[in-house]
């Protein structure tokens, strides 16, 4: 267990008759930053505004997990010099533009930012991750992959890095395991329904997960049958239909 993992959470809703219905968690979330990089570049209050919630929320945050995670790897005195931002095909990804604001943000901070792909990141022999372009070694690693639990040959080394504790890993695998595989939805649906039955909660929150329930409970005939009425959801990785 790690006490560590995921410095920036979304929470996906869709907007319904019956009010709005929580329908995934993310560790690896994305879009804080979008507004900001589509603003005006002329300066201005609400400019002002976006750029002061970016710092606080990502920059802040960000610092808060990396010291959380090296005092759990037992080197509390070790410096954030070098935060690398990681994604698959990084430049063609639809949010890239936010991650080159994240990367000002820090750069601002005076930490140095690499926005790369799996294959730019190198390991050593002692399972530490590098950049070609930089001089530190990777001590933060932003992970924006959807291969949450790094199982892909791709990311072996990011892998290898993580359980040799030489990076802060954020989302980290366990993380994702933990807060955002589609099943904990079913599970957190029943305890909010009980909790909301015995008055711990609003009751609202009964019905703000809609019903959510796994193959197995159905025929390969009935799902067929009603395939139309639910949305069918991978337990990990991303994509639905």
């Amino acid at each position: 267990d790690i006490p560590f993992g995921a410095f920036m959470l979304g929470f996906d809703f869709h907007l319904t008759e019956d009010g709005v219905k929580l329908i995934e968690i993310n560790t690896n979330a994305g879009g804080l930053a979008v507004t900001h990089s589509l603003v005006d570049e002329s300066d201005g209050p609400v400019k002002d505004a976006q750029k002061r919630l970016l710092e606080h929320v990502f920059v802040e945050q960000l610092q808060k997990e990396f010291s959380t995670g090296v005092e759990y790897f037992g080197t509390p005195d070790r410096a954030l010099h070098h935060v690398a931002i990681v994604d698959e095909k990084v430049t063609e990804q639809l949010l890239y533009p936010e991650m080159v604001v994240f990367a000002e943000l820090l750069r601002n901070k005076g930490i140095e930012v690499s926005i790369v792909s799996p294959e730019d990141i190198t390991i050593d022999d002692d399972g530490r991750l590098w950049t070609a372009t930089s001089p530190h070694v990777i001590d933060f690693l932003y992970n924006r992959l959807t291969d949450f639990r790094l199982k892909e040959a791709s990311n072996k080394h990011i892998r290898e890095a993580a359980m040799a504790q030489t990076v802060v890993l954020s989302p980290h695998p366990a993380a994702y395991a933990r807060i955002a595989d589609k099943r904990i939805l079913v599970t957190l649906g029943k305890e909010l329904r009980s909790r909301a039955a015995r008055g711990e909660v609003p009751k609202g929150y009964a019905n703000i997960i809609p019903r959510t329930i796994f193959m197995s409970e159905k025929s390969t005939e009935e799902w067929i049958g009603a395939r139309k009425k639910w949305v069918f959801k991978p337990p990990a990785g991303n994509g639905s239909k």
